[in-house]
């Protein structure tokens, strides 16, 4: 029985069509992207928008310019935020302000305590 296994040129000739593939789907790839991203949180991908918009584009908590599309691991990233307990939206954040909330469990009390211990330390 011949074996199967793909020459090397074969290799490159599919690492060639995927590029050029996903080179030429990128902007559908990226609406996809998008779309997933507000449906994530049950949103349209107009309400989302619509979101980003108000905010000028811009994290609520450090007015950022956001980046929209790419993953959220870019610190400008815009991610979605939502309460836990309610899941309700409440705005668009950059990947680094999304974090911060969820580390102090979304407890504005200990938010505030944690500014008070920054404000105490000069």
């Amino acid at each position: 029985m011949p074996d199967k296994k793909p020459t090397a040129k074969r290799r490159e000739y599919k690492k060639q069509y995927a590029k050029r593939w996903n080179e030429s789907h990128r902007e559908w790839w990226k609406a996809k992207r998008l779309e997933a991203w507000a449906e994530r949180h049950g949103l349209s991908l107009t309400e989302a928008l619509s979101i980003y918009v108000e905010q000028d584009g811009r994290c609520s908590i450090c007015r950022r310019q956001l980046t929209v599309g790419t993953r959220s691991a870019d610190n400008n990233g815009a991610v979605i935020d939502h309460h836990h307990a309610t899941n309700l939206v409440r705005g668009i954040l950059c990947n680094r302000c999304n974090v911060g909330p969820g580390m102090f469990e979304d407890n504005p009390d200990r938010l505030l305590a944690a500014v008070a211990y920054l404000g105490g330390v000069r």
